[in-house]
């Protein structure tokens, strides 16, 4: 017996959802030895695009390590339905951000092509997920009663929760000159 076509989108949805957030772990993790100590002899303007981009984050620690942890975030965000959308919209800042720093600072054209592809995944998602986000965006929009607005203060408040441990972890981080 086949699965009906409504089970078979779920299916495929939910198989783009655990490679999307698979690869976020994986950046996610990465950071933290991503960006090395690099060569400080050279002069700023010595410096290839994508030699100045690894110097920037490779003297920061803790805001790479930050920006690893959103990936995650997201990518466990991703995995279930029900925050599914909010993690597709937090990897997409996330992957702009890389996309644009990949093409402005001239990062090798693999890496490139790899966090355009991982767009395109979480835009696929949110495309599947696209009457729950409109649903969503007109709830916002218009005066919910409160007891919606209610069912997603346990994700503002993991959200909030995320930020704080990030900015403690980062502070922490300052200190102990991970």
């Amino acid at each position: 017996m086949s699965p009906s076509p409504k089970n078979r989108i779920k299916l495929l949805e939910d198989s783009l959802s655990v490679a999307a957030s698979f690869i976020l772990t994986i950046y996610g993790i990465t950071k933290r030895t991503q960006f090395g100590h690099q060569d400080m002899s050279k002069g700023l303007s010595e410096l290839k695009g994508n030699e100045l981009m690894w110097t920037f984050y490779g003297y920061s620690k803790p805001y790479a390590l930050i920006v690893g942890m959103f990936e995650i975030l997201a990518a466990v965000l991703i995995i279930f339905r029900r925050t599914r959308i909010v993690g597709c919209l937090l990897a997409t800042s996330i992957l702009v951000n890389i996309i644009l720093q990949d093409i402005f600072y001239h990062v090798s054209f693999h890496a490139l092509a790899v966090a355009v592809q991982l767009q395109l995944i979480v835009l696929i998602i949110t495309w599947m997920q696209r009457e729950r986000l409109m649903a969503g965006l007109q709830m916002v929009l218009t005066k919910a009663p409160d007891r919606h607005a209610l069912s997603y203060g346990w994700l503002l408040s993991l959200l909030v929760g995320a930020f704080f441990i990030a900015a403690i972890f980062g502070a922490a981080s300052l200190f102990l000159k991970l």
